[in-house]
């Protein structure tokens, strides 16, 4: 009965967070009423955590409660992977809204007839590409160290052209595809920077993925 009445509570609480949600865009719409909709906010936002435990515990409960109804044991393998593949689903929840538009791109024919399938494929990965970077930072930096570890330090760097830095007289300058490394020859001088990551650091072995030396910022 247990895992029956914990799901009931889970679930609850995620209509109660999806009601919160509706309610703030209904405020947004209907305009001038920003101190209700600042305390409806506080409280979706205030939810946040707890509506990430839910996500996570309610294939588990669900597991849980199926197994109490018919008085049946699963085994402790089964129930790692459903955790395994759960946690990997609810940490990246929000990269799965590009499963839609993938299949859009691919399938649905846009009503822009310059809009082709190339170009429609292009967007979705390019704003893929976007949301990992930005969203998930520290996924981005070890996806690009591994590319280091497994291209960069065997093959060599997939270095782009030269193109000269734009606003100034600052040399030019070149990246690689694999792993971003940043490249700058100004006056004969080069040097490095890592740009996976928030910010660009100036990096002294660029081919280096545990052990890496970073020069200090000029002030």
């Amino acid at each position: 009965m247990i895992p029956i009445i914990l799901l009931g509570l889970i679930s609850m609480l995620d209509l109660y967070h999806q009601f919160l949600v509706w309610k703030c865009k209904d405020l947004l719409a209907k305009g001038n009423c920003h101190p209700e909709w600042r305390a409806l906010k506080w409280r979706e936002e205030a939810l946040l955590p707890w509506t990430g435990f839910a996500r996570f515990a309610y294939p588990l409960l669900l597991l849980w409660s199926v197994e109490y109804l018919v008085t049946g044991n699963y085994v402790w393998d089964g129930w790692v992977i459903v955790a395994v593949i759960n946690g990997v689903l609810c940490s990246y929840f929000m990269l799965l809204r590009y499963i839609p538009r993938t299949y859009k791109a691919l399938f649905v024919k846009s009503s822009n007839p310059h809009h082709d399938r190339k170009w429609l494929l292009k967007c979705v990965r390019s704003s893929f590409g976007h949301a990992i970077k930005s969203d998930y930072p520290r996924t981005h930096a070890t996806y690009r160290l591994a590319l280091r570890l497994i291209i960069c330090n065997t093959i060599g760097h997939r270095w782009t052209n030269w193109e000269m830095v734009k606003y100034g007289d600052f040399g030019d300058s070149r990246h690689c595809k694999a792993c971003m490394v940043h490249e700058n020859n100004e006056k004969g001088v080069q040097t490095f920077c890592e740009t996976h990551g928030r910010v660009w650091r100036g990096i002294v072995n660029p081919n280096s993925v545990f052990r890496r030396k970073y020069t200090q910022p000029k002030y």
